[in-house]
């Protein structure tokens, strides 16, 4: 048994292909021996069309047919040896062992908690330092007039007083 492809093997018609693909199972019904997939007819194949032609030739393995591939130039030759005739299975994941329920939740939101008191550690340490560096560029300054300066004043005396450090 021959099956011709012909036409644009490509992604933009992926669709109604694989719908074609999909019926191949049922027309290949009580098919015996070898399929061969002649591709000469094929004006346009990209790398969506190789996927397709490798779930024909699986759809002629389910149908218990053995499939050859015919009919390629050099540039199909190459796209077809790239793209594997099966997939592997995906691995299963598998959960560390003596995990429960409650270590998979509490976990994550443990780590959450101590990064957030981090963060909060972090910023308590940032504005003391940035108030000890007012408090040491205006000396004499009361603390209700360190409230009145404007935001790029502040910025300002913050890099100087790192700068000398």
């Amino acid at each position: 048994m021959t099956l011709f492809l012909q036409g644009y093997w490509t992604a933009r018609y992926a669709r109604p292909l694989s719908g074609e693909i999909e019926q191949l199972g049922a027309r290949l019904g009580g098919a015996r021996g070898t399929a061969v997939v002649d591709l000469s007819r094929l004006e346009q194949l990209d790398t969506a069309g190789a996927w397709m032609i490798r779930e024909v030739q699986a759809e002629c393995r389910a149908a218990g047919l053995e499939t050859e591939i015919a009919g390629m130039d050099s540039r199909v030759s190459d796209l077809m040896e790239a793209i594997p005739e099966t997939l592997p299975e995906p691995e299963k994941a598998t959960s560390k062992p003596g995990r429960n329920l409650f270590e998979l939740v509490l976990d994550p939101m443990g780590k959450s908690a101590a990064a957030a008191g981090r963060d909060v550690y972090r910023g308590v340490g940032y504005f003391g330092a940035l108030f000890l560096g007012l408090k040491a560029l205006f000396p004499g300054a009361a603390a209700s007039t360190w409230l009145q300066l404007p935001p790029s004043l502040i910025i300002w005396a913050c890099a100087r007083c790192r700068s000398s450090r």
